[in-house]
């Protein structure tokens, strides 16, 4: 046993890379009654556990061996969120092979963490983008908690812009019975209306949302969620209100200058327009993503020897 599993160990905790046939490497996470798993490919937590019950929405329909992109769980998006730019849809960190290389835990058992790193001189393709980066991401793992932390740093000698987000599938019993809460007051991009609006709402129910959304795409009733709210600075953590179980999760962000609220509805991702997504998915998840995005608070600007870090922290009230 080396000295960093004995670490773990004696704190009831443990990281180990788990291996499967025809799947990518996942390193999984374990404290107490929680776990989480973390694939390598595009470093995507794809499972947030406390007790019996998965707190994050995976596509049944997803890829998995490393052929596409992972559909759920917190993809990464970097240097590109979106297709806000010349890359491919959301850049090529979710689509890159990271590294474990990192990992402990907390000598009084409260958290336990593993740190993945993914280089410029990882990727095979960076499509043009000249960046001289590494990307730092530490998955915290605590009692009824997950914390993401991402890094972005300049190794080079000119700075570079860039935009991202961690594209959080929160998952649900039922979308239809969830009300997002902390958003009041916040003007956001509407990307189904194609215009920028004001949120007047407290409660923000997505079934509603989508019904009012606009008619830009052409669905009116069947339209679904997408805005990014311009966030700006640190404000209180949103909470996420489940009607029938009673449960509240807190989101927090910081570093983050915007927050992205998603969900295709109805038709948004059926059939063709989302191969990878079930045609049910839409009522069993929510995105809710600490983001940096050129229609909201626009790009950051990385100087040379210089790190930009951002977090998203859920709890299970």
């Amino acid at each position: 046993m080396s000295a960093m599993t004995g670490e773990l160990a004696m704190c009831g905790a443990s990281v180990e890379t788990l291996f499967e046939e025809s799947v990518e490497p996942v390193v999984e996470l374990v404290l107490g009654g929680q776990s989480a798993r973390v694939a390598l490919f595009g470093a995507t937590v794809i499972s947030w556990r406390t007790g019996a019950r998965d707190r994050l929405w995976m596509s049944s329909l997803s890829a998995r061996d490393g052929s596409a992109p992972i559909r759920g769980g917190v993809p990464i998006a970097f240097p590109q969120f979106a297709d806000q730019g010349p890359l491919t849809l959301h850049g090529f960190a979710r689509t890159a092979r990271w590294r474990l290389a990192d990992r402990k835990a907390n000598l009084d058992g409260t958290l336990v963490e593993a740190r993945f790193v993914l280089a410029r001189s990882a990727i095979a393709d960076t499509q043009g983008w000249v960046g001289d980066f590494e990307l730092r991401y530490t998955v915290r793992l605590g009692v009824r908690r997950l914390e993401l932390e991402l890094q972005v740093a300049n190794l080079g000698s000119a700075p570079f812009d860039f935009t991202a987000c961690l594209h959080t599938y929160l998952l649900l019993d039922d979308v239809r019975n969830v009300t997002l809460h902390g958003l009041s007051g916040l003007e956001y991009f509407d990307k189904v209306a194609g215009r920028d609006r004001d949120e007047v709402n407290d409660a923000i129910r997505v079934e509603a949302a989508s019904h009012s959304s606009g008619d830009v795409l052409g669905q009116r009733a069947e339209g679904f969620v997408d805005r990014i709210y311009r966030a700006g600075g640190e404000r209180s953590p949103l909470t996420l209100q489940h009607a029938a179980s009673g449960e509240t999760y807190s989101i927090a962000q910081s570093g983050f200058p915007d927050t992205i609220v998603f969900n295709p509805w109805v038709a948004g991702k059926k059939g063709t327009k989302g191969p990878d997504f079930d045609d049910d998915g839409y009522n069993h998840m929510i995105c809710v993503e600490p983001a940096i995005t050129r229609e909201g608070s626009g790009p950051i600007r990385v100087s040379p020897g210089s790190t930009w870090a951002g977090t998203q922290t859920i709890q299970v009230l």
